[in-house]
């Protein structure tokens, strides 16, 4: 971000090359890593470092993301206006107005985030790529290919419900299946008996006998299919 987004924000949206900002991005990195070894040293609570990761990640990242998402494109001004307008609402609520309400102020921050990007998108000159873009083609082939596969799906369904005993006979499982699976609730029913050791027994009793019937069916099953070969 800093290489990328505010060095280029700072030089008007001029190319910078990607030497430089390599050279440029070291920096920001060894400070943001030595800061977050002393943060970790600091505080040796991983739930309180959560929730400032949270109390951070909402209130800058959030709305630009969202916007993005929904096809909006701004200029890194725009983004850094947004993101310094959230910093600053999130620290001035837990410093003046979280102790009197006691109510987390991120997702007001995050609001005053996307208000702040959108004034400042339609009140400062912008270039002509910014704004709301429309979908590519693209990304409306993907939505045509969606659209077919949902009706598809719809088609088939409804198929299916117009000869129900066909689509049950088609969910029966294999007879391989309910043998592996009988042995499966065996296994591990024994198993989880003898290293638990539960007060009461009836309930591994009952899976004990609901895997033999599954393997004896599927044994007997296959006895028949082989006989009748």
């Amino acid at each position: 971000m800093v290489s990328h987004d505010i060095v280029k924000g700072l030089y008007n949206g001029q190319e910078l090359a990607d030497a430089f900002q390599v050279k440029i991005a070291r920096w920001p990195t060894l400070v943001v890593g030595l800061l977050a070894m002393l943060l970790a040293f600091y505080c040796n609570d991983l739930l309180q470092l959560l929730y400032w990761g949270l109390a951070s990640l909402v209130p800058v990242v959030t709305a630009p993301f969202i916007l993005a998402i929904l096809g909006f494109r701004g200029t890194s001004r725009t983004a850094l206006i947004g993101m310094v307008t959230g910093v600053l609402i999130i620290l001035f609520w837990n410093k003046w107005v979280q102790a009197f309400i006691r109510w987390d102020g991120s997702f007001l921050a995050m609001v005053a985030n996307g208000l702040a990007m959108m004034a400042a998108h339609y009140l400062l000159k912008q270039p002509k790529s910014a704004g709301s873009v429309e979908p590519d083609n693209e990304f409306k082939q993907m939505q045509q290919a969606h659209a077919r596969q949902r009706a598809e799906r719809k088609e088939a369904i409804k198929n299916a419900w117009m000869n129900p005993k066909v689509t049950l006979a088609k969910l029966r499982p294999s007879d391989r299946t309910l043998c592996l699976t009988g042995l499966y609730m065996i296994i591990t029913t024994v198993l989880g008996y003898w290293f638990i050791k539960p007060d009461h027994i009836y309930w591994a009793i009952y899976q004990v006998l609901l895997g033999a019937i599954f393997t004896a069916y599927s044994l007997v099953a296959r006895y028949k299919t082989f006989l009748a070969k």
